[in-house]
């Protein structure tokens, strides 16, 4: 049989083989496997780095969370020295009214003490002009 009769049949003759596509199909076909292997590496190359990209926004996200974390810690600690300053405010506005109470009793009981004074000085002089 000639080689026209068995490629009517599918049959194709090379160097050292039988094959039952034709030699511009087996070309196309090494060249779509080699394609394959290269697009299989890519995306291999691609997905190391997104599982890398991955993994350091993971890592970001943590120190997000910490500083977050040490924010409101923050935040927490600075409204409760505003309200530890305030309650000192009250307790010293308190603590001024009292010594303004005492100041003002005191005021009195001098004024109270001065009256009795000139009082018993007056009584002291008449008795002692009474003699």
């Amino acid at each position: 049989m000639s080689d026209y009769n068995l490629s009517r049949l599918g049959l194709y003759f090379d160097k050292d083989s039988i094959h039952i596509f034709d030699p511009s199909s087996n070309q196309t076909t090494t060249e779509l496997i080699t394609e394959c292997s290269e697009f299989i590496q890519s995306t291999k190359e691609f997905k190391d780095i997104v599982d890398d990209f991955i993994l350091i926004v993971a890592n970001l996200k943590e120190k997000v969370e910490k500083e977050k974390i040490k924010a409101l810690g923050s935040r927490n600690a600075l409204e409760s020295i505003g309200i530890q300053k305030e309650l000192h405010r009250q307790q010293l506005v308190v603590l001024i009214n009292e010594k303004r109470q005492e100041l003002e009793r005191l005021n009195s009981l001098e004024q109270s003490l001065i009256r009795d004074e000139a009082e018993q000085k007056d009584l002291i002089e008449r008795l002692t002009n009474q003699r």
